[in-house]
């Protein structure tokens, strides 16, 4: 088939939503599976350009791709990508304003010595893409290209979600925070590696979590080619006990998590690639 799903978030992390590869002893019929599917897969792509023969093509490659279903895994159902030609399908794109709310309370008179995990950051990224013809935002007037990036809508992680990954007692400390006063939170900053607060910095953080979440599911589900998640606050330092450099929650080790729970053959097993310089700390944890 064509190029596998993938997404990313701007920690430099991916998930790969492809299931691997079977027992050596069925390769055979799993190589099978695989050319009828992309032969289905390729006479349904021919066939956008032929609307007569449109409807019937598309009938053919759904029968096609789900014939030798039975003969894979023992018997067992395998998981499918949509049938869907991917070369069709829109690169995703998830950001949401509301990120930028996280922010220092107590910020330095210098701007150079802002906190590098500054709001602006993500802003600074998404007006890059729309610069660039990328997505269509109404404050910029630039010429779009042919196949835009697709908007997938942030939400909110449930309080499961997060936990499938952090214990209850660090999830309830990160929503104290929307309680506490600005001197409690100046202070509480002091004690943390790394870290500031701010009375909406639980809500952005769910937004962050939930932002990873979708993207991944749009992948998996076979909405989008593959996706771009432009998030904050970051995730791949956080403890599963504590915040720590930057993060609160692991927003890529919660969606993936979250993918094996609602898409058990596609993920049954994720790879997170990240290719920053330091220690990983909750998501090597996981």
């Amino acid at each position: 088939m064509s190029a596998q799903p993938e997404v990313a978030n701007m920690n430099g992390s991916a998930v790969n939503g492809n299931v691997l590869a079977e027992p050596r002893s069925q390769s055979h019929s799993v190589q099978q599976h695989i050319a009828r599917q992309t032969k289905a897969l390729d006479d349904a792509y021919q066939a956008e350009h032929e609307p007569e023969t449109r409807s019937a093509a598309h009938e053919s490659a759904a029968g096609q791709a789900s014939a030798s279903e039975d003969e894979l895994l023992d018997g067992k159902t395998a998981w499918t990508m949509p049938i869907t030609q991917p070369k069709l399908l829109a690169t995703g794109l998830c950001y949401d304003v509301r990120m930028r709310y996280h922010c220092e309370l107590d910020p330095p008179k210098q701007r150079l010595d802002f906190h590098p995990e500054d709001p602006r950051r993500i802003y600074h990224i998404y007006r890059e893409l729309c610069q660039a013809g990328l997505y269509k935002d109404p404050q910029f007037n630039v010429p779009i290209i042919d196949k835009p990036l697709e908007r997938i809508q942030a939400r909110s992680a449930t309080a499961a979600e997060i936990c499938l990954v952090h214990t209850v007692n660090h999830y309830n400390f990160v929503e104290s925070t929307a309680a506490m006063t600005d001197e409690n939170l100046i202070h509480l900053e002091r004690m943390y590696d790394s870290i500031y607060f701010n009375k909406l910095t639980y809500s952005s953080a769910l937004l962050s979590a939930g932002g990873a979440i979708e993207t991944c599911k749009a992948v998996v589900s076979g909405r989008v080619k593959n996706a771009i998640a432009v998030i904050r606050p970051p995730g791949h330092h956080a403890e599963c006990n504590r915040p720590m450099g930057f993060c609160l929650f692991d927003n890529v080790s919660v969606a993936a998590k979250v993918c094996q729970a609602d898409y058990s053959e596609a993920c049954r097993k994720v790879l997170i690639l990240d290719w920053y310089v330091l220690r990983l700390f909750a998501t090597l944890s996981y």
